[in-house]
């Protein structure tokens, strides 16, 4: 009878172990997904129109799985800025793309360049909401001590 209370005892606290080992790697996956919104909206505010290729690619790979991990509601925004952000560079590469013909493109360049002005403050603004959206999520409640 002891050997068995010890068995149950064991597997009880063999399933705690394992239910809080995994919420801490859910934490992590959520820490490493936004810690990639961090990192891309630092970039994007220090390089603006200068920002590489690359930046968005890692934020998009993170983005695209953040729905395993977050609510629906954060999942979308993160996928939504990796697509405003993918319009936003596809819009300074066409502002390059017209500057380069030179006189011929200048009045086409004006006006990238005025939709660039108009996108940057936008999706700067929905990166610090995302933020402030997700870090509800991250916030793990204090352990009480018995």
């Amino acid at each position: 009878a002891v050997s068995a209370g010890r068995s149950a005892s064991s597997a009880e606290s063999s399933a705690t172990s394992a239910a809080l080992a995994n919420h801490l790697a859910q934490h992590n996956e959520r820490l490493s997904i936004y810690k990639s919104l961090q990192k891309f909206h630092l970039e994007f505010q220090s390089r603006g129109n200068a920002l590489p290729d690359s930046a968005l690619w890692a934020f998009s790979d993170a983005a695209n799985i953040s729905e395993f991990y977050y609510p629906q509601q954060v999942s979308k925004e993160l996928v939504g800025i990796a697509d405003a952000a993918g319009k936003y560079l596809a819009m300074r590469d066409l502002w390059k793309d017209h500057l380069e013909a030179g006189e011929s493109g200048i009045a086409d360049a004006r006006k990238a360049l005025a939709s660039l002005n108009e996108q940057g403050p936008v999706l700067r603004n929905r990166c610090r909401e995302c933020d402030d959206a997700m870090r509800t999520f991250l916030r793990l409640e204090p352990k009480v001590e018995a």
